[in-house]
């Protein structure tokens, strides 16, 4: 009986092993990403400082920072030398579709002394490499990008 209890759990234990090494493991993000560059949109609103010196979101960031580091930087004014948030992220998900755009799937996470925040994303990179789209939700990935989401932004890759 011992013998049969320790083969079952033997199998049992192998299986979820088998199981947790199959798991969807997130992307593993080059140096060179199409990501990875400096984002601008003059056309939106800057960032404010509030009263106690830190920052709200009262528009959108006119440029962001998008690194390697797993880390991107969001600037009130395109002109701004300091970055005002900071998100933490991962790719999850890396696909090029057939008209060469090439899309992510993003886990991205902030944290201020006030709150805390986690965004999923669904992101695009135009074929040329020159247009960045996203949509944001704090639920769940989108499944869409477009204009008509409440949370969709686009930004052009901003000339060094």
């Amino acid at each position: 009986m011992k013998i049969r209890k320790s083969i079952l759990d033997g199998a049992l234990m192998m299986a979820a092993a088998l199981i947790v090494s199959c798991a969807t493991k997130p992307y593993m993000a080059k140096e060179d990403e199409e990501i990875f560059a400096a984002w601008v949109n003059t056309s939106y609103n800057s960032i404010a400082r509030g009263k106690d010196d830190s920052y709200i979101m009262a528009g959108y960031a006119q440029k962001i920072i998008t690194k390697p580091d797993g880390t991107y930087e969001l600037y009130g004014s395109v002109t701004d030398m300091v970055h005002q948030l900071t998100f933490k992220y991962t790719i999850i998900d890396k696909w090029t579709d057939s008209d060469g755009n090439i899309w992510y799937k993003i886990i991205a996470k902030y944290k201020t002394e006030y709150m805390e925040q986690t965004r999923y994303g669904l992101d695009k990179i135009s074929n040329s490499g020159r247009t960045w789209e996203y949509v944001g939700s704090a639920n769940d990935y989108p499944t869409k990008i477009g204009p008509n989401h409440p949370e969709y932004r686009i930004y052009y890759r901003q000339e060094e």
